[in-house]
């Protein structure tokens, strides 16, 4: 199946305004990212206020995908239209590819960071623009007290440090309500819209593009 094909495409919204972020980009069958049509859709939809995509990087590791990664996105021609999702951040040595990123413009999203070393203020400064909520935390939000506080206490420990807040996989309205509540940045999933093709994500772009600055956010 043609690349512009795939649904890997997944909208990502922000609320509470229900406004297009971007697309979180994901991962074909063989373990690579759809990284050519992503950065093709970041270079043509680049420039202010636009919408970005999301891509998922485990840049840990060394090997050719990592490599022919990293390179893509250091030559990104719109890097400031692009988000890369690595698993865990890493106290990291100013040479590190992350650390290249970062000066490039590149937005970096982290699932997992070192909890103790947030609270003690010693992240304070790090590559990070992005934290991304637990997925069991999401997944239990209206049905389990506990997640719904690690998932506030989340959110208030990411906007300490400025950084957004990310609810990927939302299933139902439930989840949506409880994190708009709750102060989360971003959502995506089930309940916020379908995963889409390359060419279904670049009619709705242009849809918003041309929708009047007053009107509602185009349906999903």
């Amino acid at each position: 199946m043609p690349e512009s094909e795939e649904t890997c495409f997944s909208p990502v919204l922000e609320l509470p305004r229900r406004r297009l972020f971007g697309f979180a980009v994901a991962r074909l069958g063989d373990d690579s990212a759809c990284l050519a049509a992503a950065l093709q859709c970041a270079a043509t939809w680049g420039g202010r206020d636009q919408p970005v995509v999301l891509l998922d990087a485990d840049l840990d590791h060394d090997g050719a995908i990592s490599a022919r990664l990293a390179d893509g996105l250091l030559a990104a021609p719109h890097p400031e239209a692009v988000v890369v999702r690595v698993p865990r951040f890493h106290r990291v040595d100013p040479a590190s590819i992350l650390e290249q990123l970062v000066e490039r413009g590149v937005t970096v999203a982290v699932r997992e960071v070192d909890l103790g070393a947030a609270e003690l203020g010693l992240l304070a400064g790090a590559p990070i623009d992005l934290l991304e909520l637990p997925a069991w935390a999401v997944a239990g939000l209206d049905r389990d007290r506990t997640a719904a506080t690690v998932v506030e206490r989340r959110i208030a420990l990411a906007h300490h440090h400025d950084w957004l807040t990310l609810a990927a996989d939302v299933h139902r309205p439930e989840q949506l309500a409880l994190l708009e509540r709750l102060g989360c940045d971003l959502v995506c999933g089930p309940a916020v819209g379908a995963a889409m093709t390359r060419t279904d994500a670049d009619r709705l772009v242009v849809h918003r593009r041309a929708a009047p600055p007053t009107a509602p956010p185009p349906s999903l």
